[in-house]
């Protein structure tokens, strides 16, 4: 008896993680996550996770599956935001996977949600792009434009304080600006 009861869980794990997802999602058995969500892990698994996995079963998913997801979008252009949602969406049918007794561990998701930040400074060749952009490329209506950008590079301050600003606030004899609402 033992045996077949193994017999069964092996046939049952042996179930193409493609056949899984689809049965999971066009199913009433999502009802954990949101419906937006659900229709953005059906969009992930179709487009970027079921052609990398092909008909692989369940346990035959390993953390090697989550990087070649990851490196065919990054080699499209993705942004690594983007990437995160077929990552999402292969861990949830993993794990539900792992719910229903058809494989033993989910495996390990070697992707990094992270997603380093970027120095946000810019270069002084980019200012000079910038700032010679603002020069010659604004029509006389945009020249608004460039005394914000102007006033944002030399105060460091947040937009909402520049959209703020009214004529009492600057000081042209003394060359201050005073930034005190939002």
């Amino acid at each position: 008896v033992e045996a077949e009861e193994k017999k069964k869980l092996n046939v049952r794990g042996d179930v193409p993680f493609r056949d899984f997802a689809k049965t999971l999602f066009d199913s009433k058995r999502c009802k954990d996550i949101r419906s937006s969500t659900h229709r953005r892990y059906v969009i992930a698994l179709e487009q970027n996770v079921f052609p990398i996995v092909k008909h692989k079963s369940l346990r035959a998913i390993h953390g090697r599956d989550f990087e070649a997801v990851a490196e065919k979008m990054m080699g499209e252009g993705y942004a690594r935001t983007s990437i995160n949602q077929p990552i999402s969406a292969m861990m949830y049918v993993l794990r539900r996977a792992k719910a229903e007794g058809l494989i033993k561990v989910v495996p390990k998701n070697p992707v990094s949600f992270k997603v380093k930040k970027k120095n946000v400074f810019l270069t002084d060749d980019e200012m000079r792009r910038l700032l010679r952009a603002l020069d010659t490329k604004l029509t006389e209506k945009q020249q608004w434009f460039k005394v914000y950008v102007h006033l944002q590079l030399n105060t460091f301050a947040r937009i909402g304080e520049l959209l703020a600003l009214s004529w009492s606030d600057i000081d042209f004899e003394k060359g201050t600006v005073s930034i005190n609402k939002q």
